[in-house]
């Protein structure tokens, strides 16, 4: 029995698309396999599931079609730069869920506390990634590898994770959702509240980086790649007061 459907986002990595998917295969829950290939080159793997290869890259939303599709309570992504380095990662996702019992709730390994008023991006030096939100910073804090569960509110769309029913309440194509699907969805799934998405401290350790993470196929190459972030962040959460 199927606990989960991982979909893949493939675009010009398809050297990474076999590590990602033995992966997921190498997991303690049983998961479908779905990809949203961007590129006309063919993806031919006997462990994926579903395949809908694009002529043209229509970026990160229509991989939420798919999902759309699944017979899965829960559906997540995965970028074809990161794969599963823990066999019980998602095993670990799916007692999340069971744990809070909320279908409006959006989990992933990295994410970004957002303080009323200040940008998306960090306003403070040295590494961005922060094992736990400080309070005495005067700045929205991004969050990786943290030792005790984060509340959060926007989960990085490198991997999310959240129930597939919230999917029939989200627009078809919302505002920012090709480019900045992770900030759209941490908004219309948790319903624009603040902190309630996650960053579970079990998370931590789950995950590896393949190659081409920071390359020119990444969305952060683009020179106006951060001014679209700001203003997604702006749309889905125009202020943060408690």
């Amino acid at each position: 029995m199927h606990e989960a459907t991982v979909v893949l986002l493939s675009y010009k990595r398809e050297r990474n698309i076999e590590s990602v998917v033995s992966s997921v295969k190498s997991q303690t829950a049983c998961a479908r396999i779905f990809i949203w290939h961007n590129s006309p080159s063919a993806i031919i793997n006997k462990n994926v599931d579903l395949v809908v290869t694009a002529s043209s890259n229509l970026y990160c939303w229509p991989r939420w079609f798919m999902a759309s599709m699944a017979d899965t309570e829960i559906v997540l992504s995965l970028d074809d730069d990161l794969a599963f380095s823990n066999q019980n990662t998602l095993a670990e996702i799916l007692n999340t869920y069971q744990k809070h019992g909320r279908d409006n709730l959006v989990c992933g390994p990295e994410g970004v506390s957002l303080k009323p008023k200040k940008p998306y991006f960090p306003l403070y030096s040295g590494r961005i990634n922060k094992a736990a939100d400080d309070q005495s910073l005067d700045s929205s804090v991004h969050i990786c590898a943290p030792g005790e569960d984060q509340a959060v509110d926007i989960v990085k769309g490198r991997c999310l994770a959240f129930a597939r029913s919230a999917l029939s309440a989200i627009p078809l194509k919302p505002e920012y959702g090709e480019t900045c699907d992770d900030i759209a969805l941490s908004s219309l799934v948790g319903g624009g509240g603040v902190k309630t998405n996650l960053v579970p401290a079990c998370l931590t350790g789950g995950f590896v980086d393949l190659p081409g993470k920071n390359d020119e196929m990444a969305l952060s190459s683009s020179p106006v790649w951060k001014q679209i972030r700001e203003q997604a962040r702006w749309h889905y959460f125009p202020s943060q007061e408690v």
